[in-house]
């Protein structure tokens, strides 16, 4: 026999398949792995027991989704709730001049700020009303805004006007208004606030 042959003899040998009675590496089904004959007939047998499903993953999705929905429905629910008790911009500017007004302006630091703080206002009022970014803008340039939008009369826009012309003057060309002057301001700005 040629060498290849002896070898291949040989591992089959060292393997148990050409030997009687070693134990093969699988037996077909419905024999014993002893001897390889079939087995007798015995009785139904039991399906093994499933394993126990695995949850893990439903409770830790269940974590992660849960917590990101009621932060989304709180978010919602609160930006609604919050919109709604917002006062309305006339409101919220009357309020801010009642505690300008509130103001000792019988002392030189408080009649300086008097007019700076009612141009804050009314700015604020302003942008809360319309689209404007008056904070943002020259006394100029807000009064220019406010023709080329026409959502507000003109008669109020000429009271405007008055009002930001004296709070800048005040303001940057450094003319200090008298106590009875801030209160005139004071109530200019009131009437400008409730016109309809």
């Amino acid at each position: 026999m040629s060498r290849p042959v002896l070898r291949l003899l040989g591992l089959l040998l060292l393997s148990g398949f050409l030997l009687p009675g070693t134990a093969r590496a699988a037996s077909p089904p419905g024999r014993t792995p002893e001897t390889g004959k079939l087995r007798d007939i015995t009785d139904i047998e039991q399906v093994p027991p499933q394993p126990a499903p695995n949850y893990r993953p439903l409770w830790l999705g269940l974590g992660l989704v849960l917590p990101v929905l009621l932060l989304l429905t709180g978010w919602k629910f609160g930006r609604r709730w919050r919109h709604s008790t917002l006062p309305s911009p006339q409101r919220w500017a009357l309020a801010e001049l009642d505690h300008l007004e509130e103001l000792d302006l019988s002392q030189s630091v408080e009649s300086e700020r008097f007019p700076i703080l009612l141009s804050e206002i009314l700015r604020r009022y302003l942008e809360l009303r319309s689209p404007l970014p008056a904070s943002r803008q020259t006394t100029e340039e807000c009064l220019q805004s406010l023709r080329a939008s026409s959502w507000m009369p003109p008669p109020q826009q000429a009271q405007l006007q008055s009002l930001l012309e004296r709070c800048d003057l005040a303001k940057f060309a450094g003319v200090r208004l008298s106590a009875e002057e801030c209160r005139d301001l004071a109530r200019a700005a009131r009437a400008f606030l409730e016109a309809p």
